[in-house]
C-alpha cells in the first residue's frame, strides 16, 4: 500500500513538472510579426521581433530553413500569397525556433538583419549569379583606371556597392577635403 502511494505522489509530481515546463516554453515562444513581398527580381520576408535575435538561413533542396536563437510563433498567414512565385508553403519547425518555406523553384536565399528585424531575400539562381558577375566586372573595371599624374592630382580609391535600394560611390581621400554637389 505504502509503495502505491509513493508511486502515485511520483506520478502526479511528474505530471505537474511537465505541464510547468509546457507553460514556461509556451511563454517564452515569442509572436513575431512577419511581413512578405514581391519586388523587382526578388522577394522579401521580414521577421520582425521585439529585439535582435540570432539566425541562420539555409537550403536543402527546395526547402529554406531559417532557424532562429529563440523560439518564435510568426504569423505566416500572407507570406505564400504575398511570394506565391517564389514559395509554396510556409510552416514552423517541429523545434519551434525555426520557419520551413517550401520554394517552387532552385532559387537563392541569403540573410541580414537590421536591428531587431531578420530580412530575408529570394532570388533566382541565375539572376544572382548574373548580378555577382556584373558587380565583379564592375570592381575590376574602377580598379584597373590608371590615373595620369600631374603636379596637382593625388591618387584616390574608389569602392563602389551596389544594394537593393541603391549605389553607393565612396571616394577614400587620405585627407578631409571640401567638395559640393550640383
Amino acid at each position: 500500500m505504502r509503495f502505491f502511494n509513493y508511486f502515485k505522489i511520483l506520478q502526479q509530481l511528474t505530471l505537474t513538472t511537465v505541464f510547468i515546463f509546457l507553460l514556461i516554453s509556451d511563454a517564452t515562444c515569442e509572436e513575431v510579426k512577419v511581413r512578405a513581398a514581391a519586388h523587382d527580381g526578388y522577394g522579401r520576408i521580414v521577421f520582425n521581433w521585439s529585439k535582435p535575435v540570432p539566425y541562420e538561413v539555409s537550403t536543402f533542396g527546395s526547402q529554406l530553413v531559417v532557424r532562429f536563437g529563440s523560439f518564435v510563433e510568426p504569423e505566416l498567414s500572407g507570406v505564400v500569397g504575398n511570394l506565391s512565385r517564389y514559395l509554396s508553403n510556409a510552416t514552423v519547425g517541429a523545434d519551434r525556433k525555426s520557419v520551413v518555406f517550401t520554394m517552387k523553384e532552385d532559387f537563392e536565399a541569403s540573410g541580414f538583419d537590421m536591428g531587431s528585424s531578420v530580412v530575408i531575400d529570394i532570388t533566382d539562381a541565375i539572376q544572382a549569379n548574373n548580378s555577382s558577375r556584373r558587380i565583379k566586372a564592375e570592381t575590376q573595371a574602377t580598379q584597373n583606371i590608371k590615373p595620369k599624374k600631374s603636379l596637382n592630382t593625388q591618387l584616390v580609391k574608389l569602392r563602389t556597392g551596389i544594394h537593393d535600394d541603391y549605389t553607393r560611390v565612396v571616394f577614400d581621400w587620405p585627407k578631409k577635403i571640401s567638395y559640393q554637389f550640383d
